[in-house]
């Protein structure tokens, strides 16, 4: 086919070769741009359905817009046979991609090469097309590291075509990386294209392919996929790693009810542990700057920027959008419903305290007389703390728990109400500086608030005052630790899910958080 013209396309180039196609490099002859054409073998379009196949799905493949889906321009038939003309992709297949690797891939970039795969796939399952062929030699990475996955081999088909081809004599893509579904031949849905995806995490994680270091037939395979999991208990290990394993294991459990139940399930999960990591860096970063050399005076701030600049010089500024991405997850979305008694109680006091007559408690005090009313009796007096000698030192520490906790509780509703403009009144400028500093302006850090909301519209956190604590440094700053009960609901999910989280943080003298982070 060299040298001839296919529609609009003049074919240049031979690129690939196998018993299922051949594959071509073409120019548009009207805008002077590369495409590729994917010829089917001829004795293929006559044994099976293959030919009415393509006509009649390849309209709704070619609907698919996605950066991370090869787009299918249009069907091309001639002489030579029936093929797909397709966006040219300049880049290597996944499996090349993991077999020239010199190093073992690293979590963060096995999470963005898998993120851009299942964001491709769910956009196919939500215009109704099925994959069923997800495999390494079908996905690309591109040389700017962008994914793309092809939706043009037959057995990307839905459903019921699919098995009709199969069921035609035509065998349906690589053993290795079919669902158990497939080989029982049984009716397809999303969680066969979950399953596959998942083995090719599997091999991401690993570096080679299912089944690839034993002799096994296509039989004794195919007896694996239906009993055996890819990782077996004893294998798993700690760390990130291992929580990637845990989910390729959730992908490709044996019956689709226990697997993820879309893409988009799939992807928060995965989206999950990536905000685990990210969050840990950060934490490390935090831990790195010495707690007293964050002060709100802009010399010292300056100081603090140049002890980061010096530790962490490596670091983008990429890297600390990506870490304060999480924090805005983590401090920005969370909503508080609780009334705690206690709490009422302590203002009361301190309402009450406030109108007693100063000099009468001196005169009092000079007069070795206790203060108490008629009702309060000897045994009473004598339980006061002895650290607490006077009326005014005793409402000095009520006061102190009372208006941090008043403090706190107006910092969860203003998160409760989803108002960015009332929550930055509560952190010290030397945190806003702090990130200013690295060019993450208010109205960015706005824009963060608001997608961290969006990610997760409905969270709840309620504090556990019973394990309230905090305490005063030398320079009058406030150190304070609890817990609080996470409850939180993701998009298109039906149940809550509730987690139980420390946080500790730290306010300045007028009550505003210069420091927080958390479990």
């Amino acid at each position: 086919m060299l040298g001839k013209e296919v529609l609009h396309y003049k074919v240049e180039k031979l690129l690939n070769m196998s018993s299922m196609s051949t594959v071509y490099l073409t120019s548009d002859t009207r805008k002077g741009t590369p495409a590729t054409l994917k010829v089917y073998n001829p004795y293929l379009v006559r044994s099976t359905r293959l030919a009415k196949h393509l006509k009649n799905s390849v309209p709704l493949i070619s609907s698919l817009h996605h950066p991370n889906i090869v787009h299918i321009y249009e069907l091309a038939e001639s002489t030579e046979g029936i093929g797909l003309m397709m966006e040219y992709v300049d880049g290597i297949t996944l499996a090349q991609y993991i077999d020239k690797a010199d190093r073992e891939l690293a979590e963060e970039e096995i999470m963005e090469i898998f993120l851009q795969l299942l964001g491709a796939i769910a956009l196919a399952h939500r215009r109704g097309v099925l994959h069923t062929d997800i495999k390494p030699s079908n996905i690309f990475i591109t040389t700017d590291k962008k994914v793309k996955i092809s939706f043009c081999s037959t057995s990307r088909l839905l459903s019921t075509d699919t098995m009709a081809l199969s069921k035609a004599g035509f065998k349906i893509g690589n053993v290795c990386y079919k669902s158990p579904e497939q080989i029982y031949e049984k009716s397809l849905d999303a969680r066969t294209d979950i399953y596959s995806a998942g083995v090719v995490l599997y091999e991401l994680l690993t570096g080679n392919g299912p089944y690839a270091r034993s002799n096994c037939s296509e039989f004794e395979i195919q007896n694996k996929i239906v009993y055996e999991p890819l990782f077996k208990e004893h294998e798993i290990r700690q760390g990130i790693r291992g929580k990637l394993q845990l989910l390729v294991n959730t992908a490709t459990a044996k019956n689709p009810d226990e697997r993820f139940a879309d893409a988009d399930e799939f992807i928060i999960a995965v989206q999950e542990i990536q905000n685990e990591e990210r969050e840990k860096q950060y934490q490390e970063m935090l831990r790195e700057i010495s707690v007293n050399s964050i002060q709100s005076t802009d010399a010292e701030v300056d100081s603090v920027i140049k002890v980061v600049e010096h530790k962490k010089k490596s670091r983008t500024v990429a890297g600390i959008f990506a870490v304060f991405t999480l924090m805005a997850a983590c401090f920005f979305i969370i909503t508080l419903l609780y009334q705690n008694a206690s709490k009422s109680a302590s203002r009361e006091t301190y309402a009450a305290a406030q109108s007693v007559d100063m000099d009468s408690v001196e005169s009092n005090q000079d007069s070795d007389s206790t203060i108490a009313d008629d009702s309060v009796s000897d045994t009473e007096e004598s339980a006061i703390p002895e650290g607490i000698t006077t009326l005014a030192a005793a409402n000095t520490a009520m006061l102190t728990e009372s208006e941090l906790q008043y403090r706190l509780e107006n910092y969860y509703k203003a998160m409760e109400a989803k108002d960015s403009g009332r929550l930055a009144q509560y952190y010290a400028p030397s945190l806003i500086r702090f990130f200013n500093e690295y060019g993450v302006s208010d109205e960015l850090l706005k824009q963060l608030q608001n997608q961290a909301w969006e990610r997760t519209p409905e969270a709840k956190y309620t504090v556990l005052w019973e394990t309230f604590r905090y305490s005063r440094d030398e320079k009058g700053n406030y150190v304070i630790d609890y817990y609080v009960n996470y409850r939180y609901r993701r998009p298109n999910q039906r149940s809550w899910k509730t987690r139980k989280l420390y946080t500790m943080l730290k306010m300045n003298k007028d009550l505003q958080i210069y420091y927080i982070t958390g479990d």
